[in-house]
């Protein structure tokens, strides 16, 4: 006697979602996998100086690098040359910036 396709794929329907669920962990864990190795090789094992940077590495050395990071930082934080820090220049940042929030809220789109 033929089954037919519904009671045969009744039956089986738990096998076969088995399956995928199996073959779809089994390749999104080697994809997982392979990032992770592309992640560790790009940055190493020190997460202050990747190693993309192997030739600057090589050239300066982790506390100049170190240095010349926490420079370039200060100068993006506007606290970079030899004048003194202004507090009041934050509290007028601020001050604006709660101004332009203002009126962008009170400006229709």
């Amino acid at each position: 006697m033929r089954k037919s396709a519904a009671a045969f794929f009744g039956v089986n329907r738990k096998v076969l979602l088995l399956a995928a669920l199996a073959m779809s962990m089994l390749v999104f864990g080697a994809v997982a996998w392979q990032t992770r190795a592309q992640i560790s090789e790009l940055f190493g094992d020190d997460p202050d100086m990747p190693s993309a940077f192997r030739a600057v590495k090589e050239e300066l050395g982790k506390e100049e690098f170190m240095r010349l990071r926490a420079e370039n930082i200060a100068m993006y934080r506007g606290l970079g040359g030899d004048e003194p820090v202004d507090p009041q220049l934050r509290i007028a940042a601020i001050r604006k910036m709660d101004e332009q929030e203002r009126i962008a809220r009170l400006t229709p789109e």
